[in-house]
């Protein structure tokens, strides 16, 4: 049984600018039927009124056709949750209607506190879908940011769920067991060519920081048709001057440890 709901929110905020969109899916990636249905979500405020003025905008899927009720309930739930992290101000939003408001509010306040500081306020958050094949689905998420200080900030952050079930996957459900040591050594060549690293260089000489100073990936993944994609993001495992690393390792350099019940192998046999 598939259900599907559509929703499409209009909202109206007195002295401020308020869009809400959508969009029918696009397929970057998809091969197969998908067993899913989206439609992008957009929510967006301005504020022109006070010198400098500020915006933010949210992108977003919401499911609106899935397998089953729970399957749509479950994705959808993960994506607002995904979505409304890392507020700028560190205090959670219920909504990213709330969050939206919230961001102008704390303009308007810091505004009245500095009203000589013209330097505008500005945050675009965006969850795209990467992957939708072989019964996954893959989304990329960005942040840039900002609200004063010396630069931007800026993230990336993915989430990768099983089209049918709804459940998203973590590192350990794509490998055999004891899989990290071999991950590790087979990621590595192609971070170190990411950033132009000899494969003899000491990586902390390069400007990055590792635990115990080896090598090692992060949970940060996106599934997709050519390989295994990591994000480091800046601050991670090196200085913001030194921004994001990301790089990709493509299914034939993990053959040893991909979970033949796991969806890796689905990509490998396609």
């Amino acid at each position: 049984m598939r259900i599907r709901f559509l929703i499409v929110p209009v909202i109206l905020v007195a002295g401020l600018v308020a869009m809400v969109g959508c969009s029918k899916k696009t397929t970057p990636e998809q091969t197969d039927k998908s067993a899913l249905t989206w439609e992008m979500r957009t929510v967006e405020r301005s504020l022109d009124s006070l010198a400098g003025g500020t915006r933010i905008i949210i992108r977003y899927p919401e499911i609106v056709e899935a397998e089953s009720e729970s399957t749509l309930d479950s994705i959808n739930a993960d994506i607002i949750h995904t979505v409304l992290e890392r507020p700028a101000d560190s205090v959670a939003s219920a909504t990213p209607d709330e969050m939206a408001e919230r961001f102008i509010k704390n303009y308007r306040n810091y505004h009245n506190d500095f009203p000589d500081d013209t330097i505008p306020w500005t945050e675009d958050r965006k969850m795209a879908v990467a992957t939708d094949t072989n019964g996954v689905l893959g989304l990329a998420f960005s942040i840039t940011s900002y609200t004063g200080g010396a630069h931007p900030s800026s993230v990336t952050d993915y989430a990768n769920y099983d089209q049918v079930s709804g459940r998203r996957y973590r590192i350990g459900d794509l490998f055999i067991e004891g899989y990290r040591e071999t991950l590790n050594k087979a990621a590595e060549p192609y971070f170190r060519a990411s950033r132009d690293i000899l494969p003899t260089a000491d990586l902390s000489a390069a400007g990055f920081t590792f635990p115990d100073g080896h090598f090692a990936v992060n949970d940060n993944f996106l599934i997709t048709t050519d390989g295994l994609t990591f994000t480091f993001n800046p601050y991670e495992v090196a200085p913001y001057s030194l921004g994001a690393t990301t790089f990709t390792v493509p299914y034939s350099a993990l053959m040893d440890i991909i979970d033949p019940s796991g969806p890796l192998a689905r990509f490998v046999a396609s």
